[in-house]
Parts: C-alpha cells; structure tokens; sequence
C-alpha cells in the first residue's frame, strides 16, 4: 500500500453554461467592481450541492458510482436572491425559491454518498452562488434582474490549488431527465 495516497479535493455542483454565466456578469459586474471584496473568479462560479472535502481515490471512486445511480428531473433554477453570510464574509446570488426538482437531487445525492462516508454539514439547502469573499457588506443593488438558469446536469467538480489561486475541474457530469409532459 502506497504511503502517501493522492487526495482529490471534490464536490458536486450545478455548473452553469456560457450563457448563464454571461447573464450574471452582466448584470452583476458594476456591483461586484464597486465592492472591497476578492472577487471569485467567472470560471468558477457554481452553486456546491455536495462538498466531499479531501478525499482517496477509492472515495472518489464510490461518489462516482453512487452519482451514476442518481435519477433526478431537469428543472429551471431563477437566480433572483442576492444574499450576504456575514460569518463566512461571503456575497452570494441564489434563489428565493428552492424547487422541488433540486430539494429531490439533494436527498438522493446525500443518500447515496453516505455509503462513501459523506455526511451533509447542513440542515436546509440554501442554493447560492459565491459572488466575492472576504465582503463585509452585502451588494448595493439599486433593481435587479432575475436570471433564468435551465439546469440540465450535475458535476463532479476538483479543486486544483494554484498559485493563482482555486482552479475547479469539472472531471465528471450526469444528465438530469426531463419532466413528463
């Protein structure tokens, strides 16, 4: 046995494509310049589902294989929330409304990592998107535009330590079903 095992630095997201990701720029981006806060890079904008931390190989393995037994609807995410943790120093976008399509993705992904030892480290999904760290202030936002976000897959996603800093992977996707006409 190898005595120093490679870890992966993993989670599960909902990625946006190009065209989500430009809308939020757009919108967001006089705000996000205005702000004394590290701004997080477009590219890696998403919203976490599932955060496995470090982990072997062989866990990585088995979130693989648990995420190919997922089966969960296509649904339409609106980005109509701008949020502020105070305590994490975070400036978010995320959804007023969670819906019922991504509260369904959660439990079966939770349930099905949980035979890889993942354990979620938190009571109600709140969805969001981190816009800036290190904020002390939430957005100054004068009116605001929802984004309509159409969410047709979920990622695996590796975090790569640079000296620029996080770069995320995605090394993994899974459709998500259509809703039954």
């Amino acid at each position: 046995m190898e005595m120093h095992e490679k870890q992966h630095r993993l989670f599960f997201a909902l990625w946006p494509n190009d065209k989500v990701r430009a809308e939020i720029k757009k919108h967001f981006q006089p705000y996000l310049n205005k702000h004394q806060a590290k701004k997080v890079p477009v590219h890696n904008w998403h919203i976490t589902l599932a955060f496995l931390g470090n982990v072997s190989t062989q866990t990585k393995q088995c979130a693989q294989e648990k995420a190919d037994l997922i089966h969960a609807q296509a649904f339409e995410l609106q980005l109509d929330k701008p949020g502020f943790f105070k305590r994490a120093s975070v400036v978010w976008l995320g959804s007023k409304a969670c819906p019922q399509q991504l509260t369904d993705l959660i439990e079966q992904l939770n349930k099905q990592l949980a035979v890889c030892g993942y354990q979620a480290d938190f009571e109600v999904f709140i969805p969001h998107m981190t816009l800036l760290r290190k904020a002390y202030r939430s957005l100054d936002l004068e009116e605001f535009t929802a984004i309509n976000w159409p969410v047709k897959e979920f990622v695996l996603v590796e975090s790569v330590t640079t000296e620029q800093g996080a770069r995320y992977e995605v090394i993994n996707k899974w459709p998500l079903g259509r809703d039954p006409d």
